[in-house]
């Protein structure tokens, strides 16, 4: 019987949106029809490629996909970088040919630690592909989110600009309730940074970043919180506070409005 959480993923305390693995997904849309190609690589080594077909959008088709990654189904191809990924809406990724609408999203994770980005090709019309996007270089309205177990403080940073921004993910309160993490937090990575400098989120909760400048995005610990220190028997746990902590920016588990 295999585990419902994949435990080796609870202690990941390193993201990089140039290579998604682990609790990390990069997803990007395409705009326009025609073929393309899936070219996986470890540095400048190639690994394997795939086909990808986008045709135009059906005109009975519902409108613009909401930003966030609230994807309908059918919009998602989900190509995960170890080539076991699954995908929506009938879509066979692990066949040679996959297909995908215009203003569809198409997504990149694999196991953690494989360090492989991917790139998207496109076919020219004497028959040559060149590169149009790679997960090593995010533009506008391409979308990296994660998700941290680990409590403690992380510098979340552009490294192509080198703006950078705090998270602050919390030591869970014990109590009767079991935990559950609240909806995810969105923020946005732009020409002048991050629209929110720091982010206090629960373990697990999600963290979505919507990119509209050139970015490549990495999310590192500094600092971690090992919880409530008890000084001996019959003493009040203490709660060690990180250097620098406030809170700015959260998510009401009842509310899709920061507070």
């Amino acid at each position: 019987m295999k585990p419902a959480v994949n435990l080796s993923q609870l202690d990941q305390t390193s993201f990089d949106s140039a290579t998604p693995d682990g609790n990390c997904v990069v997803a990007h849309p395409i705009d326009e029809p025609g073929s393309y190609i899936i070219a996986h690589q470890r540095g400048r080594q190639p690994l394997r490629s795939r086909s990808l077909r986008v045709r135009a959008r059906d005109a009975d088709s519902s409108g613009v996909i909401a930003p966030g990654l609230k994807f309908r189904g059918g919009d998602v191809l989900a190509s995960a970088a170890s080539g076991s990924g699954a995908a929506t809406g009938g879509t066979d990724v692990n066949g040679e040919n996959v297909d995908l609408e215009t203003g569809g999203y198409v997504s990149f994770t694999g196991p953690r630690g494989n360090g492989e980005t991917a790139r998207l090709q496109r076919f020219s019309a004497r028959g040559r592909h060149r590169t149009v996007w790679s997960t090593a270089r995010l533009g506008d309205r391409d979308v990296f989110a994660l998700s941290i177990a680990r409590p403690g403080r992380y510098r979340i940073t552009n490294t192509v600009d080198k703006m950078a921004g705090t998270i602050v993910v919390t030591y869970p309160e014990l109590g009767r309730k079991g935990y559950r993490p609240a909806d995810p937090v969105r923020i946005v990575c732009g020409p002048r940074g991050f629209d929110v400098k720091l982010v206090e989120l629960g373990p697990l909760q999600g963290l979505v970043v919507n990119i509209e400048t050139k970015a490549r995005i990495t999310v590192d610990l500094v600092e971690p919180d090992d919880g409530p220190v008890t000084k001996g028997p019959g003493t009040k746990p203490e709660r060690p506070e990180l250097k620098g902590r406030r809170r700015v920016a959260t998510l009401d588990r009842t509310s899709s409005k920061r507070r």
